[in-house]
């Protein structure tokens, strides 16, 4: 039988993280590209109604390398602004759903379609 094994010991094996020397310029060129780039987003109401608490909108604006990011927009019917949660999906897995407890206090979602994934992804052909 396996001995227990403690959940500090699990991460033993983990390499230490040395940042590079420049990665805070790195960071600060990039958001200098990014601030450069004119925004020119989109925004069009795909579900909106009276028996609905929220409206459902799709979302896009201009990236680096003439890329379009897309996401949808969640927003529910109060009055006033909003706090907004935004979600990233993860790399492996499927977009996020709307959360609708998140709407129910009143917190609008904007979920991203990280580059290369959802509709626009182009599958390579299997030989």
């Amino acid at each position: 039988m396996a001995e227990a094994v403690s959940f500090d010991e699990c991460f033993q094996t983990f390499p230490k993280l040395d940042s590079p020397a420049d990665l805070d310029a790195f960071w600060k060129e990039g958001f200098q590209q990014l601030k450069k780039i004119p925004l020119r987003e989109t925004y069009k109401t795909v579900l909106k109604g009276s028996f609905i608490w929220e409206s459902l909108n799709e979302v896009t604006y201009d990236s680096i390398g003439n890329y379009t990011i897309h996401g949808k927009l969640s927003i529910p019917r109060k009055r006033g602004d909003r706090p907004v949660v935004v979600f990233f999906h993860d790399y492996l897995g499927g977009l996020e759903e709307i959360q609708k407890g998140y709407s129910d206090l009143g917190v609008a979602q904007l979920h991203i379609t990280l580059r290369g994934h959802g509709a626009e992804m182009i599958q390579a052909p299997i030989d």
